[in-house]
């Protein structure tokens, strides 16, 4: 990351995830070298009743399964980034 801060920050939304009835399958923790570096998570959001519609720039993958190649079309299309205006 670009610092401490943003590193933190970043932690702070994996718990807010966790929080939130997310599952950890990587936890993404600060690396001995420096505060800054955080290593790659992995988190399920799937059972995440509200999921904001925010990208989180940093090694923090949220994970949604689904049960079809159409359901998950339909959920990555269920953004509003990269859509055309009306």
């Amino acid at each position: 990351m670009i610092s401490a801060a943003a590193a933190q920050l970043l932690l702070a939304e994996q718990a807010k995830l966790e929080a939130a009835e997310g599952k950890v399958i990587v936890r993404m923790e600060t690396c001995a070298r420096s505060p800054a570096l955080l290593s790659p998570g992995l988190i399920d959001v799937t059972d995440v009743a509200k999921r904001e519609d925010a990208e989180i720039f940093g090694p923090l993958l949220q994970v949604i399964c689904v049960p079809t190649f159409e359901a998950a079309m339909t959920e990555a299309n269920n953004t509003a980034y990269g859509s055309l205006p009306a």
